[in-house]
């Protein structure tokens, strides 16, 4: 069986959804505010597609279903059941490290 995100739906729809992103200039997550990446996937500021209403309640792959928030949301908005994510500093991790 292939997983849901593996599916070829998805990865079209992933794609659509950010390509659509970066052409209209979208350049913070809307959830938390932070300024998007779309270079890296592995920043708590990268750009990923979530899903508006989860899988889990019904929600589907289509593109009405998805929106582009930042990777630090997408985990806090699903620990809490989408709502919005507190305003967060993407760069604090990296300048703790550095001190």
């Amino acid at each position: 069986a292939t997983s849901r995100t593996g599916t070829a739906k998805w990865r079209r729809n992933r794609r659509i959804m950010l390509h659509r992103a970066q052409q209209a200039g979208q350049t913070h997550c809307p959830l938390c505010t932070g300024l998007l990446t779309y270079e890296r996937t592995d920043q708590p500021n990268s750009a990923e597609v979530d899903h508006i209403t989860p899988h889990s309640r019904g929600g589907s792959d289509n593109l009405d279903n998805l929106r582009i928030i930042c990777n630090y949301a997408t985990n806090h908005a699903a620990q809490d059941t989408h709502t919005a994510a507190t305003p967060h500093d993407h760069n604090a991790q990296d300048r703790k490290s550095v001190v």
